[in-house]
């Protein structure tokens, strides 16, 4: 949401194309409590926000630890989406303002890109190579 949907959609489109069930909530369009109540225990809510924080982040985060779903919190020190062990992870970004440099914010999604292929493994190839078949049979790209 807000400035940090670049990044989140960024995150979720390569990781949609690594594997299966990659959805990124609270696009245009979509209500935050219909895609909320789809998670479950088994599946891991990545949050995005930095100072000023949104506060459907804040929330939903709170929601998601009472009903024990997993949390991967990227945010900048000291924030208010800090998540800890028992609920997850928090990678901490520090900049003085959100709208900073996005480069960092950038390098650490790419970097969770890198270690979610490494972990997924061969199966991210062949989830990659479908959609650029389908990519190719579509015509989606112009050489």
């Amino acid at each position: 949401m807000r400035a940090t949907y670049a990044l989140s959609y960024f995150l979720g489109t390569y990781l949609g194309t690594l594997r299966e069930n990659v959805i990124i909530l609270g696009g245009p369009g979509q209500a935050l409590t219909s895609d909320l109540a789809s998670l479950t225990p088994d599946d891991l809510l990545v949050a995005v926000t930095f100072r000023p924080y949104t506060r459907a982040v804040i929330t939903a985060v709170e929601v998601m630890k009472e009903n024990s779903v997993p949390i991967l919190a990227i945010t900048d020190a000291n924030s208010a989406l800090s998540v800890g062990r028992e609920h997850g992870t928090t990678v901490v970004i520090d900049e003085p303002f959100y709208f900073d440099s996005a480069t960092s914010q950038f390098f650490v999604i790419q970097t969770i890109l890198l270690a979610a292929a490494r972990r997924i493994g061969p199966a991210a190839v062949d989830m990659t190579k479908r959609r650029e078949r389908l990519d190719k049979a579509l015509n989606v790209e112009i050489s």
